[in-house]
């Protein structure tokens, strides 16, 4: 319960910044909110900020690692971004837009379980990452075609870090999105790892949460 009130605040709060995406004056505040709670516990945050050179705009992508006993690392994710809702030709696409589940919701609970996880003792290394440009640009998805910069920057990074020995390998990636709806419902994502998705469904039995989980499944 307390952890669920330290995620809500977490929300309210994001939202009063209001829209969140890069150029508003909410995502610079959000960025600076992300840095500060983090900083709080003991964390170091990382920025890592870009301009993509096709859309002119600038992306930042928030980290933090927890050490654990050993280097390889499980990814804990969500993106802060929120959903561009100005500048669409169709009029119903234009509006006021904060995000309080699409967005903050991940962002609060990531920070919310930071402080439990530093506390705790972990067998492999997390990292928080709190990803940046994940929404699409335009109304419609398009296969993706002006969305997940953060993601997609974030793997090619790894992966060339990787290849050079300098970084250790992600063994796991849990991605926490539109988790705060009211009625929540967390459906099965097919394309995940099958034994990702059995220990969520594991856990969810076991803390008596089932009736959340996996009455749909979807890739």
């Amino acid at each position: 319960r307390e952890l669920g009130a330290q995620a809500y605040a977490h929300a309210e709060a994001l939202v009063g910044f209001g829209p969140r995406y890069s150029g508003r004056p909410g995502w610079s505040k959000q960025l600076e909110y992300i840095s500060q709670q983090l900083a709080a516990h003991g964390l170091e945050a990382r920025r890592d900020t870009w301009t993509d050179r096709k859309e002119l705009m600038t992306f930042c992508n928030v980290s933090a690692v927890i050490p654990g006993k050993r280097r390889e690392r499980i990814v804990l994710a969500c993106h802060h971004d929120t959903k561009c809702t100005t500048g669409h030709a169709d009029p119903s696409h234009n509006f006021h837009f904060v995000g309080a589940n699409d967005g903050a919701s991940g962002v609060a609970l990531l920070l919310a379980l930071a402080p439990v996880l530093k506390a705790r003792t972990n067998e492999a290394t997390l990292e928080l990452v709190f990803f940046d440009g994940e929404e699409s640009l335009d109304w419609q998805w398009n296969d993706a075609a002006r969305a997940l910069f953060g993601s997609k920057r974030y793997v090619k990074r790894h992966r060339d870090a990787l290849l050079l020995g300098e970084e250790p390998r992600i063994e796991a990636v849990v991605l926490l999105d539109m988790v705060g709806r009211k009625d929540l419902h967390i459906q099965e994502e097919l394309y995940s790892t099958e034994l990702l998705r059995r220990i969520t469904w594991s856990a969810a039995v076991a803390t008596g949460n089932e009736r959340r989980f996996y009455r749909r499944a979807e890739a």
